[in-house]
Formats: structure tokens, sequence, C-alpha cells
């Protein structure tokens, strides 16, 4: 079974965080982080709950973030993980 790395979604929140966006006024921003489902976990396998989640370094990187709401999404099982 394959894991999903905080450091890697980390990495993603800060290349996203440092464009440059046009927000309208009173839009929510969302990031959403998408993933296929493929790199994952093993088809057979359940689905992950190991995931530390609670990683200082992602966890920073949520807080500091221009984004209101960050969501994990992984399309095969539907697996939903709101990260801030």
């Amino acid at each position: 079974m394959i894991n999903v790395d905080p450091r890697l979604l980390s990495e993603l929140i800060k290349r996203k965080s440092g464009k440059s966006y046009e927000w309208r006024k009173g839009a929510q921003k969302w990031l959403l982080i998408y993933d296929s489902g493929h790199a994952v976990v093993a088809r057979g396998a359940p689905i992950p709950n190991f995931v530390d989640w609670q990683n200082e370094q992602l966890q920073e990187c949520c807080r500091e973030s221009p984004f209101e709401h960050i969501l994990f999404w992984e399309c095969i099982r539907e697996w939903k993980v709101p990260m801030k």
C-alpha cells in the first residue's frame, strides 16, 4: 500500500498559495487537491487511515495559505479529508 505523503501535500499547498488569483468580492477561496486514486492505495486495500494529517509542516502550510478551505479528495473511493 502506498500512503499519502504530507510533505508532498505541503509542497502542493505552497505552490498554489504562491500564485496570484483575482478573487471576486465575497468569493470563498477553496483549494481542492485531487488524486485519481491510482497512487494512493492498492486497489484491494482499505482506505488508509494512517495518514499523518496532523503533520506540523502540513498544518503550518494550511494555516498560512490564503485559502479558506482546503480539501483532499481521492476519486475512486470518494475519500474526502477537509484539511482546513
